[in-house]
């Protein structure tokens, strides 16, 4: 009833239902008083005034509402008086409550710094942690009914005050006009500078954090605002404001170290000045900052950009810029199921489903890439079950404390936070800086089973494919095994993630470093390395092991985020070239080797004899192709039938290790480790499982509703107005699931780890499914 009646309370003052996150009420775990909260909106007052009723209410909001009606938005009873009264003592209360609040987490993080050994590494400090993150919370639940500038003035100054800066500033992207805009700086105005222009710029385009000790020297630093304002910039850190699936944000920076910060020690380092004139000599030396400002900047820049999404402030920010757009300047995210519905459900209605099957035939047509526009886990438009609404939102603290406790167990062995080698030409420039965190997510990656790709991708700056295929190849030193140019490994993957379009929901560079893992994890901690090995002097270990590797990379490579089912139905031009034959799997394994084809990117090149390559890029083509769900029964039957054609030769009658016989039985178990890889997800931890189940189904309903708009059936699970995959994967875990896992396991019992997750996942679905049941049981019987 709550729920209900505030939904009436925000469509009746116009507010979106976005505008309130369902984690800043007073229900929250972060819990406030409820005082302090605006019964229309929900959030933390800022002007509160009382109304004849005797409750407070922001201004504005209540403003709103009284100018379309008579009655108490609490009781509903009707007013006397409209008249309404400044709240000076809740106001005082609100203003002297958080800065308490603020206080108290700020003194923790000094305390937790000062500890000993405290302030060495932030990422493993799992307390100081859950404290910068109180910190954020409080922050943006205080600024929550504000603007995105206001919210990240106050995040920013807590950074600078940390760190220690003299300077702090945060540019958000405009990708309407190609520009960094930043109204959070120490001019006090507004700041346009082009997106490529600047360390900004640099950092926005890269996603990389940078530390640069002498800006002067740097040669992407841009002198032209210290120009007009006479501000002299010495040094500085920039991180990008990045979130799973929107990429880079923005950026934020830190200029000028100070002595003032928490994370100050008497040994930190100090760097020489560049001379600002020709009078003005080199010999003064500043503060710089460090490794760990760095760290400390990061995580709270991840926290902000997240919170920040997730309140729905920007994307409103962003829709409203776009509304005051000509149609004809609008980004092509901004599509007709943008604008609300014309009151006419004729003539002007008709217009409308026209433009919109136009635009979505454009879409596919020419293979564009949509950015969305949806934050990345909201719930608001999609369509799915309120089961799955409640699930999602339980997984961000499950995940926190995932991430914390892998920080806090996983063991450094290699150093990884070296700067890059530069060309000669920069002499004080950018130090690339891999952080701390991301080197102990990896080394626990190696060694374990679970591995969250949506969590790696928001610490890498969006490039988990990459960066996990690299520390693979290193810690297995492939490339001096087998001889490989490492400089063309990297290039080939860094290549092949940015075709991994970010519009997708589901097929992403997040699944296909998911895949990657899970893939790895099979072939070392489930023993299918061994197994699929052959006594064959021709095929090398390392041979297999890259060409699974690649084919995990490359699997779903430039993928549409459409099915094979819709591209052949609907005569597209890959479908058409493929002969409709597995269109997408074809489609990425050749648009893969054709990158490989490019000479910065041939890493084979030279490193296998021409047989040799013939062999890899066969088993790579038949792994690829095996993920077609279309011939997941054949592959199931037959790799069945080949095991039950096997005696039993362990102890009661149990079935020994598969060994393949021959290369073709080989090829059949690595496909079934492959579709495993392809579905890891379903084994892993519930609250990562159904973060990908989302997304899941949001592409799903995506392309429902392009199907819906070209007037041609919606594809099975794919009608927002009906069950999605949230709804029905009980059946999909008996009939599908199960049967692959089980012939899995029969062939390399090590790797049931895989079975045991997807059992308790499917535990967890018939609970939900049960509950569903039982509700809709109640409700017939009140009926």
């Amino acid at each position: 009833r709550r729920a209900h009646w505030r939904g009436f309370l925000m469509a009746e003052t116009g507010l979106p239902q976005e505008a309130t996150p369902v984690d800043m009420g007073p229900g929250n775990p972060w819990q406030h008083p409820p005082s302090f909260y605006c019964p229309i909106s929900q959030q933390c007052m800022h002007d509160p005034v009382v109304l004849s009723d005797g409750h407070s209410y922001e201004r504005r909001h209540i403003e709103r509402w009284l100018k379309q009606r008579s009655t108490s938005p609490v009781t509903r009873a009707n007013l006397l008086k409209k008249d309404v009264y400044p709240n000076h003592a809740l106001r005082n209360a609100i203003e002297e409550y958080f800065q308490q609040v603020f206080s108290v987490h700020r003194r923790a993080i000094r305390e937790s710094i000062g500890e000993p050994g405290g302030g060495h590494f932030l990422g493993s400090n799992a307390p100081l942690l859950r404290t910068i993150d109180a910190l954020m919370q409080s922050s943006l639940l205080v600024n929550a009914d504000l603007s995105v500038e206001r919210v990240l003035k106050h995040i920013m100054q807590e950074a600078k005050a940390l760190v220690g800066a003299e300077v702090a500033s945060a540019f958000l992207v405009d990708h309407v006009r190609g520009e960094l805009f930043s109204t959070v700086n120490s001019t006090g105005s507004e700041i346009r500078i082009p997106l490529n222009v600047g360390i900004a710029g640099h950092v926005a385009a890269t996603g990389e954090q940078v530390i640069i000790y002498d800006t002067y020297s740097d040669a992407h630093f841009d002198r032209s605002v210290d120009k007009k304002t006479g501000f002299t910039t010495r040094n500085m850190m920039c991180v990008p404001l990045s979130v799973r699936n929107q990429g880079v944000l923005g950026v934020v920076q830190l200029i000028n170290k100070t002595t003032s910060g928490v994370l100050q020690s008497d040994d930190s380092p100090k760097h020489a000045a560049a001379p600002t004139s020709a009078e003005e000599g080199n010999d003064r030396h500043y503060q710089s900052f460090t490794t760990e400002d760095l760290h400390f900047l990061q995580v709270f820049a991840s926290q902000a950009a997240n919170a920040i999404v997730h309140s729905g402030a920007l994307e409103r920010q962003q829709h409203q810029h776009q509304q005051q757009l000509p149609p004809s300047q609008r980004p092509p995210g901004a599509m007709a199921w943008d604008t609300p519905p014309a009151s006419n459900p004729s003539s002007p209605k008709c217009e409308q489903m026209s433009l919109l099957r136009k635009q979505c035939w454009d879409r596919f047509q020419a293979q564009e890439d949509v950015p969305s526009c949806a934050a990345e886990d909201s719930t608001a438009s999609r369509g799915s079950s309120g089961d799955l609404t409640r699930a999602v939102g339980a997984w961000k603290d499950e995940d926190t404390k995932d991430m914390e406790r892998s920080a806090s167990t996983c063991e450094c062995k290699h150093l990884h936070n070296k700067p890059l080698p530069r060309r000669a030409q920069d002499t004080v420039t950018i130090e690339r800086v891999r952080s701390s965190f991301e080197l102990e997510v990896l080394s626990e990656a190696v060694k374990s089973w679970e591995f969250s790709a949506l969590d790696f991708a928001e610490i890498t700056g969006n490039q988990p494919l990459c960066r996990l295929f690299a520390f693979l190849c290193e810690s297995f030193d492939v490339a001096g095994r087998m001889g490989l140019d490492s400089k063309k490994v990297l290039c080939f993957v860094g290549e092949l993630e940015r075709g991994y379009p970010d519009s997708n929901a589901y097929h992403t560079r997040a699944h296909a470093a998911s895949v990657l893992h899970s893939m790895h994890a099979l072939l070392e901690l489930g023993g299918l390395a061994q197994l699929s090995h052959l006594n064959d002097a021709e095929c090398t270990f390392e041979e297999t092991r890259l060409a699974c590797w690649i084919a995990a990379a490359v699997h779903d490579y430039d993928h549409l985020g459409l099915t094979n089912d819709f591209l052949v139905r609907t005569h597209h031009e890959r479908a058409v070239f493929y002969n409709d034959q597995h269109v997408n799997e074809q489609h990425h394994a050749a648009q893969a080797f054709a990158l490989m084809k490019r000479a910065d990117c041939n890493f084979l090149e030279g490193a296998l004899s021409s047989s040799a390559f013939r062999r890899l890029r066969a088993l790579t083509i038949d792994l690829v192709v095996a993920t077609d769900m279309a011939d997941h029964g054949r592959i199931v039957k037959s790799f069945s039938g080949l095991l039950d054609a096997r005696e039993p030769v362990g102890e009661s009658g149990a079935s020994a290790p598969f060994v393949p016989a021959n290369s073709a039985e080989a090829s059949q178990l690595l496909q079934v480790a492959m579709k495993t890889a392809d579905l890891g997800h379903l084994s892993m931890n519930w609250s990562t499982h159904l973060r990908w189940v989302d997304r899941l189904e949001r592409e799903f309903f995506e392309q429902g509703d392009m199907e819906t708009a070209l007037e041609i059936p919606v594809s099975f699970l794919m009608d927002r107005t009906k069950p999605g995959p949230s709804q029905t994967q009980v059946g999909f875990y008996d009939y599908v699931v199960f049967p692959l896992l089980l012939s899995l396991v029969r062939a390399a019992p090590d790797a049931e780890h895989v079975l045991r997750g997807a059992t308790s996942n499917r535990e967890h679905w018939k609970e939900l499914e049960d509950a569903r049941e039982e509700e809709a049981a109640k409700a017939k019987e009140e009926v």
